[in-house]
C-alpha cells in the first residue's frame, strides 16, 4: 500500500541536509526539506490524455482532433521546471539514483490519489544498450521499480528493447524528433501477447515523441491498453 504521509518521502542514507537547499532536516533523514518539496512545480489541472496544463482538467483541443492516440491517458507529476528538473538532471546525469526512488514514490501516490487503474505492470522506458552501459543504470527503470514496489505490480523489462542508439533528443524540432525514432523500439511479441494493460514510465515528456513511438510499438504486439507515466512534463 502506498504511504498517504503527506512529508517529503524519507530515504535511508541521506545525510541530514536537504537536497536542493542544504537546510537541516529531521533526524529521520529525507530527501528535500518541507519547504523544497512545497517549491515543486505541480502539473495542477492537465489534460487526461497528454498531461499538458489546461483549465478545469478536460481534454485539450489538441487531443480533441487528434487523429489518432496510440495511448489511453496521461500522468505527470511536475512541470519540467526549477526545482523539480535540477532532480531529473541530477538523476539522469549525476547518478543520484535516490532521486529516482524519491520521483518513484510520489508517481505512485499520484496514480492512486487519482484513482487509475493499476496496470499489468510497468515498462521503463529502455535505453540502448551502448548508452546503458554508458550511463551505468536506466533513470526510467530507477523511477519504475520504486513506483512499482509501492503499487504491487511488476515491472516488464522484457517487454520492449531500444534497437537504434539515436541522437540525443534534446533540441531538436517536434518532426525531426518523430523521424529520429522510426524503428528505434523492438516489442517481445511473445510477452506483450500475454499482457492487456501496461503503463510506460519516463523521467521527462517533452513533445511526447519517445513515449508515442514505445507506446505504437507496443500496441501493434498486442497490448490493447497504455498508459503513459511521467515524473516531468514540459509545457
Amino acid at each position: 500500500m502506498v504511504n498517504n504521509n503527506h512529508s517529503p518521502f524519507r530515504f535511508p542514507g541521506a545525510f541530514g541536509l536537504c537536497y536542493l537547499c542544504h537546510g537541516p532536516l529531521p533526524a529521520e533523514a529525507m530527501v528535500i526539506c518541507n519547504g523544497c518539496f512545497a517549491d515543486l512545480p505541480d502539473v495542477g489541472q492537465a489534460c487526461p490524455v497528454c498531461a499538458l496544463p489546461v483549465l478545469h482538467g478536460q481534454v485539450c483541443a489538441n487531443c480533441l482532433h487528434a487523429e489518432r492516440i496510440p495511448f489511453d491517458r496521461s500522468i505527470s507529476l511536475y512541470r519540467y521546471e526549477y526545482p523539480a528538473n535540477r532532480l531529473i538532471i541530477d538523476l539522469k546525469f549525476h547518478g543520484q539514483l535516490q532521486l529516482g526512488c524519491f520521483l518513484g514514490h510520489f508517481l505512485a501516490r499520484k496514480v492512486v490519489r487519482q484513482g487509475v487503474d493499476r496496470p499489468d505492470g510497468l515498462v521503463p522506458v529502455p535505453l540502448h544498450p551502448a548508452r546503458l552501459a554508458a550511463r551505468g543504470f536506466n533513470q526510467s527503470r530507477e523511477i519504475a521499480n520504486r513506483a512499482a514496489q509501492e503499487l504491487g505490480v511488476p515491472v516488464f523489462n522484457r517487454a520492449c528493447k531500444r534497437v537504434r542508439d539515436t541522437r540525443p533528443q534534446h533540441g531538436l524540432s517536434a518532426k525531426v524528433r518523430t523521424q529520429n525514432l522510426k524503428g528505434v523500439f523492438l516489442p517481445d511479441h511473445d510477452f506483450c501477447k500475454a499482457i492487456s494493460h501496461v503503463a510506460i514510465v519516463d523521467d521527462v515528456v517533452t513533445t511526447g515523441a519517445t513515449v508515442t513511438a514505445l507506446a505504437v510499438a507496443l500496441y501493434r504486439a498486442g497490448i490493447t491498453r497504455i498508459d503513459i507515466w511521467s515524473c516531468c512534463r514540459s509545457v
